[in-house]
């Protein structure tokens, strides 16, 4: 009989998902054909550094976006992904479009699976559902850039830990939330902020099972089986240990005089157009038309850093309201209805995240934990609605069991108590 119910329960989980799959995959083709034509659109924003380098990895031209000079200004997680995709489509763009469409779909359908396994099933229900419809999420997955793939990884990632539970003993769900984990940071370099939080998350969460050093070994190896050949293959370069030399850019893009002596434009990125560099604007040199001599692009990088660096020293006293500023976007959104929108997403959040801390809901903390990161990246660089959406899964995670166990809570208090849902 148990057997039954299992298998009852399972059927029930798989029709659900697939009927989220569907609702997910037509919501974002509608959107991205009909109401912005992304599927068509030329190449803009940071579309072109993307599929120039898997074109000219394609092509035997080497990682470049130019293909003469090496780069490491992009991460190889998503265009190596992206060569694959190319390569099975006939080096369609619209196929490759679609393809990144299927992938914000069983996004969806992982966090989903995450929120039944992690919260409960209304929950999950709850946060499915406004994945499948969030504005964010939906017109990005038609863009041929990083994010949509960042974000499959880290709910992948999730699902994997919620899977393997407190005992890492568990080795097929901790090696393969250790290779989700290493294929996201070489896609998100700046994921690297949240591994001293996973360790000591780890330390804590398995050290009751006796298992921490194993889960540390298949988290990490993982990682850095992913992380270590890019960044010997950038010291070869540069002579310099390095993940990107986009650092500067987004630095300077940040914290520069026009940023400092506009509030309007403090916390994001706002790159000044100036020539005092040859190649100081928004791309790196090995991108730009070579019409004069440029800087090599590690030492565009680094004169970059330094000129953020000076900008945030000569304006020190500023730099307390432009981490307001920063958290504010993180937060919130630069619009007033987006941001009405949000308000009640974050109250929810909060109330749930106080629930599942009185009940010492272990299986959440990891989610916690991992809002650390975009925090400090935040604090140190600067967020829009984009980078952000990994966060904002979390959000909608803990802001649906919130929302589950407040209408509990209210039932209650107006005399008709339900049953709590268990975390």
């Amino acid at each position: 009989m148990k057997g039954k119910a299992n298998l009852v329960t399972t059927m029930r989980v798989g029709y659900l998902a697939a009927g989220i799959f569907v609702l997910s995959l037509i919501i974002r083709l509608i959107a991205n054909s009909y109401l912005s034509d992304t599927l068509h659109a030329p190449l803009s924003g940071d579309e072109p550094t993307y599929v120039n380098i898997a074109l000219n990895l394609l092509s035997g031209s080497g990682y470049s976006m130019n293909g003469a000079d090496p780069t490491a200004f992009r991460a190889p997680g998503y265009p190596l992904f992206l060569v694959f995709v190319l390569f099975l489509t006939g080096k369609s763009l619209l196929l490759a479009r679609i393809v990144n469409i299927l992938m914000g779909a069983v996004t969806v359908v992982l966090v989903l699976l995450l929120g039944e396994r992690t919260f409960d099933r209304t929950t999950a229900l709850i946060a499915s559902l406004v994945l499948s419809i969030y504005p964010v999420f939906v017109g990005i997955s038609g863009e041929l850039i990083s994010d949509t793939l960042f974000v499959f990884l880290v709910c992948a990632f999730f699902l994997m830990i919620a899977l393997a539970g407190d005992n890492a003993r568990s080795r097929w769900a901790m090696l393969s939330a250790g290779l989700f984990l290493g294929w996201a940071l070489v896609t998100r370099t700046e994921l690297v902020a949240f591994f001293p939080f996973l360790i000591v998350w780890s330390y804590f969460h398995f050290r009751k099972t006796g298992t921490v050093g194993r889960a540390l070994i298949f988290l990490l190896v993982p990682a850095m089986c992913f992380a270590l050949p890019w960044v010997y293959r950038n010291y070869t370069l540069y002579n310099k240990f390095t993940m990107t030399t986009g650092v500067g850019a987004v630095a300077w893009g940040v914290h520069n005089p026009k940023t400092f002596g506009d509030w309007t434009l403090m916390g994001g990125w706002y790159p000044p157009k100036d020539s005092l560099l040859s190649n100081a604007g928004e791309r790196p040199p090995a991108l730009r038309n070579p019409a004069t001599t440029y800087l090599p692009e590690r030492e565009w990088d680094r004169q970059l850093l330094a000129r953020a660096i000076q900008s945030i020293k000569s304006n020190i006293s500023s730099m307390p309201k432009m981490e307001i500023y920063k958290l504010r976007l993180l937060f919130a959104s630069p619009g007033a209805v987006e941001s009405l929108v949000r308000f009640p997403l974050f109250f929810f959040f909060f109330f749930g995240m106080t629930v599942s801390l009185i009940r010492r809901e272990s299986r959440h903390t990891i989610l916690y934990v991992f809002l650390m990161f975009p925090l400090l990246i935040t604090l140190v660089s600067y967020t829009d609605p984009r980078l952000r959406m990994a966060a904002d899964v979390i959000f909608i995670l803990v802001g649906g069991y919130g929302l589950v166990n407040y209408v509990q809570w209210i039932r209650s208090k107006l005399g008709t108590p339900g049953e709590v849902p268990a975390g």
